[in-house]
Order: structure tokens, then C-alpha cells, then sequence
């Protein structure tokens, strides 16, 4: 749903701004 996409890309952001580069791209490539 919309709602969900919105969640998931305000996911994204977060992980992009506050979580250290190494697990962020793990994170990043686990949830795409």
C-alpha cells in the first residue's frame, strides 16, 4: 500500500542518515 511505501522509504532515509556506512549497506541490499 502507499502507506507502506511510505514507511519503507522513510526506512531508507533513516538508515542512510543515522547507521555507520559498513551496516548500512548491508541493510540497504537486505531490503531491497
Amino acid at each position: 500500500t502507499f502507506q507502506w511505501n511510505t514507511i519503507f522509504i522513510s526506512m531508507k532515509q533513516y538508515f542512510r542518515t543515522f547507521i555507520p556506512k559498513s551496516f548500512r549497506i548491508r541493510a540497504i541490499q537486505f531490503l531491497e
